[in-house]
Order: C-alpha cells, then sequence, then structure tokens
C-alpha cells in the first residue's frame, strides 16, 4: 500500500529515539500496516479499511505496542501517514 510522507507526533518520535522496544514496536506495526494488516483493529474497521483500499477513503489500525495502543492514519489520498497515540487525535 501507498503511505505518502510518513509522520508521527512529537510523542511517537521521542519515544522511538529514547526506547528501541517502542521503536521495533513502531517500526513492526507500520510493516504490517504497509502489507494491509490492521493489527487491533476491531471487525467493522477492519472491513471499512479493506473497502477503503479500493475506495481511496482514509484508513485507521490500531497496533499494540510497549507503551500503550498506537494509530497509524493514512489519508484518503495516501499522501500522508501519521503514527499517534489515540490521546493525541
Amino acid at each position: 500500500m501507498e503511505i505518502g510522507n510518513l509522520y508521527s507526533t512529537r510523542n511517537v518520535d521521542s519515544l522511538m529515539q529514547v526506547n528501541k522496544r517502542f521503536r521495533d514496536d513502531i517500526n513492526t506495526a507500520l510493516d504490517e500496516f504497509i502489507n494491509n494488516d490492521w493489527g487491533d483493529t476491531c471487525d467493522e474497521d477492519v472491513e471499512t479499511n479493506n473497502e477503503a483500499l479500493d475506495s481511496g477513503e482514509r484508513i485507521l489500525a490500531v497496533y499494540k505496542t510497549c507503551k500503550g495502543p498506537v494509530w497509524i492514519i493514512s489519508e484518503y489520498d495516501r499522501s500522508s501517514t501519521t503514527i499517534l497515540f489515540p490521546s493525541e487525535y
């Protein structure tokens, strides 16, 4: 899947700089996202994400990390993808 420009919030970026396990978790989550594995996303949202691959809608997936869940959101036009904590939305 095309993800466009990749962004993360300051909190995610800061933790990735100092916590190797978290950085590895994020890299794994991003690999899964690119391969259309939506992580811990609920069944309804998995179906929505799969449909969005064809219809061009926004994709939001949830992944577990050592610092709690993170969201990866790809915009409808796939111009950008952002990694963030749910509390930062």
